[in-house]
């Protein structure tokens, strides 16, 4: 894969953004926490002050979610992360719970604000089903409490399916309008796939080890590079790109609202056997979510320059 170099990628790419990406850089080179060859880190000289606030959507429903945002004093990008959309992908939501502690000023270039719902879909992540009902549901329809609900990936505006269900778009209205009002500079979402791009026989769900998105291909690239060279583990296959953004999910929504600013869905592979059990062990799959964002904020905040590794 080419790479496009971080120089020129913040002379081209960010000025669209209008993100302030130098405000992030401020300090000196270091190991990363994990041990790894981090060449290039920058840990700000300067202190850096985090305000961690919560609050809730759809309070007072069973569809009652955190929301935490994170404010710093250091300019910087905005960046939205959401997980839980599909209860049964649980590296997706796993991680995004582990990233609630994450955000502290110990975190080395952490600048901006950061809006995170681990959750989106709390009741299907406590149901450990793709949506509520999913594993006994007729025509795309499940049923949970009395109530009917359908996929939530499928429940956005923007192509929004046929058989959503008002359940189910009251949730994607309430996530949406988190995000929207947050007004962010990059979207991720956090999935996962029964299979990987490298079983080229199982077509329809062959999305893990894949960045899904259709904005930005000169940034994900580079993000695609950078993960692939310094977080990707021995044995691992490489992450690689994915137009697969389907109508009615949170994807292609946020793509199509923010043309000119990166969005993209993480897909880690299951490894879903003939027997119905996964095969690959979540920790393996939360870490791999989390390396995805790890190589994100070098990026985005500058922590390296991708024209040095």
């Amino acid at each position: 894969m080419k790479k496009s170099g971080i120089t020129s990628l913040c002379l081209v790419l960010f000025c669209g953004f209008i993100i302030p990406m130098a405000a992030c850089v401020n300090g000196q080179s270091s190991e990363g926490e994990d041990g790894g060859d981090h060449s290039g880190s920058v840990i700000p000289a300067d202190p850096v002050n985090v305000e961690h606030s919560q609050s809730r959507i759809l309070e007072g429903t069973v569809w009652e979610t955190a929301v935490h945002r994170y404010v710093t004093d250091k300019q910087g990008p905005k960046i939205a992360i959401v997980g839980g959309i599909h209860g049964d992908e649980r590296a997706g939501w796993t991680a995004g719970l582990q990233l609630v502690d994450k955000f502290t000023p110990e975190l080395p270039g952490i600048c901006g604000e950061i809006l995170l719902i681990p959750q989106a879909n709390v009741q299907a992540d406590t149901l450990n089903e793709r949506y509520q009902g999913s594993k006994s549901a007729k025509n795309g329809i499940g049923t949970v409490g009395g109530l009917s609900y359908s996929d939530l990936n499928r429940s956005f505006p923007q192509g929004r399916a046929s058989n959503a269900q008002q359940t189910t778009i009251t949730i994607s209205d309430g996530v949406r309008a988190a995000v929207e009002e947050f007004a962010p500079d990059v979207v991720i979402d956090l999935h996962e796939s029964l299979h990987s791009w490298t079983q080229q026989n199982v077509t329809s769900t062959s999305l893990g080890d894949t960045l899904i998105y259709k904005n930005q291909g000169v940034f994900m690239d580079d993000l695609l590079y950078l993960y692939n060279q310094k977080y990707k583990q021995a044995g691992e296959p490489d992450f690689v790109s994915n137009p697969a953004s389907v109508a009615g999910s949170f994807n292609y929504y946020f793509s199509a609202l923010y043309p000119n600013s990166v969005v993209f869905t993480i897909e880690t592979n299951r490894g879903r056997n003939s027997s119905g059990l996964d095969t690959i062990a979540l920790d393996s799959r939360v870490r791999q979510q989390l390396n995805v964002l790890e190589a994100l904020f070098d990026l985005v905040w500058e922590r390296v320059d991708i024209s040095k590794i």
